[in-house]
C-alpha cells in the first residue's frame, strides 16, 4: 500500500495558519508520496515554518506565491499542477490519522468508478480535543448502487456539510468536475457533478480530524470570512450559480419521460433545501405554531 500511497498529493491551502500548520503537515507526511504546501503569500511566519518543513523532509514542498492570488484560485493551481493519479485537499488546520489514505486508496483501487472516497469526519476543537457528533454519511455507501439520477437525488437531499471535497479523489475525477470560475458553494456543486459522474465512497473506519473553533469563532462570522476569502476577486454574495449548476446537471441525466418526472422531483428538492430555503422555513414554523394553536383552542374547548 506504501507504493500506492506514492500515487498520492496531499495538497494544503495555507494563509496565515502559523498556529497549526507544523502539526498538519506533519500528519500528512507519511501519508503520501507528496505534501504540496500552496502558500498564499502569507505573512504570519506560516512561510518560514513551511520552508524549514521542506528542507527538513524530501515528500515536502512549499509553493509561496508572491502575492495573495485569492483562496480558490490557490486550491485550482495547486489541482492544474498536480501530476499524481489521485489527491486530496487538507485544510491548513486539519489534521490526517495514520493510515486515512491508505484506507482510501485501497477502496479507491477495488473499485475503479468511484469518483473519491472519504472518511469519517471526527472535529475537533483548537486545543485538538475532540467534539461531538462526528460526520458519518452512511447514506453515500447506500447510494453506491442506485441508477445515476437517483444516486444524485439522494446527493441533492442529504449533502449537509461539504466534507466530501476534502476526501481522495481521483485527480482526472476532480478536474472533469471542476468550475473554472470562483463562486460561492462551489464545493457542492462539484460534489454532486462528481455523484453524477460515478458513485462517491464512505470508509467508516478512516478519520479526518477538521479542526472547529467553537472557542474564537461564531457560525455567521465563519461564513462571512469563508465568503470573503473564497477569491481575491469579488464574488456575488448569491448561490444562483449553485443551485442553477446543480439543477444542470440534474436535468441533464433525464433521458424519457419517467426519469423527467424524477428530476423534476429532485429539482424541487433544490428549491426546497438550497433556493427558496427560507420561504419553506417559514411555512414550516407558521404550520407548527397554527398546530400548537389547535391544539391549545381544542383542549381550551375541552375544558369548557
Amino acid at each position: 500500500m506504501q507504493d500506492t500511497c506514492a500515487q498520492l498529493t496531499v495538497i494544503i491551502p495555507l494563509y496565515n495558519d502559523a498556529t497549526y500548520i507544523r502539526e498538519t503537515v506533519l500528519s500528512c507526511i507519511g501519508e503520501a508520496g507528496l505534501v504540496a504546501i500552496y502558500d498564499n503569500a502569507s505573512t504570519d511566519g506560516s512561510s518560514e515554518i513551511c520552508a524549514e518543513l521542506a528542507r527538513q523532509y524530501d515528500n515536502v514542498r512549499h509553493i509561496r506565491h508572491p502575492s495573495n492570488i485569492g483562496a480558490f484560485e490557490n486550491m485550482q493551481k495547486a489541482l492544474q499542477e498536480c501530476d499524481t493519479p489521485y489527491f486530496c485537499f487538507v485544510g491548513s488546520h486539519d489534521l490526517l490519522t495514520p493510515g486515512y489514505t491508505a484506507a482510501m486508496l485501497g477502496t479507491l483501487t477495488v473499485d475503479p468508478t468511484l469518483q473519491l472516497a472519504q472518511g469519517t469526519i471526527q472535529h475537533i476543537d483548537e486545543q485538538g480535543r475532540l467534539l461531538p457528533d462526528p460526520t458519518k454519511p452512511t447514506w453515500i455507501n447506500e447510494s453506491r448502487r442506485l441508477p445515476t439520477l437517483t444516486r444524485v437525488g439522494v446527493f441533492v437531499k442529504k449533502l449537509r456539510d461539504c466534507f466530501l471535497y476534502y476526501g481522495v479523489w481521483r485527480t482526472e475525477a476532480a478536474r472533469a468536475v471542476w468550475t473554472p470560475q470562483p463562486v460561492l458553494g462551489f464545493d457542492r456543486f462539484i460534489i454532486i457533478r462528481a455523484a453524477a459522474r460515478g458513485p462517491i465512497a464512505w470508509v467508516p473506519n478512516a478519520l479526518f480530524l477538521a479542526r472547529d473553533f467553537p472557542a474564537t469563532r461564531n457560525g455567521k462570522e465563519d461564513r462571512e470570512r469563508r465568503s470573503h476569502i473564497l477569491t481575491h476577486s469579488s464574488v456575488a454574495k448569491s448561490n444562483f450559480t449553485r443551485n442553477h449548476e446543480i439543477a444542470k446537471t440534474v436535468l441533464s441525466l433525464a433521458t424519457n419521460d419517467a426519469e423527467l418526472t424524477e428530476a423534476f422531483a429532485i429539482l424541487e428538492t433544490l428549491n426546497r433545501r438550497l433556493h427558496n430555503r427560507k420561504y419553506y422555513q417559514r411555512r414550516r414554523l407558521v404550520m407548527i405554531i397554527g398546530g400548537v394553536l389547535t391544539l391549545i383552542l381544542m383542549a381550551t374547548l375541552a375544558w369548557l
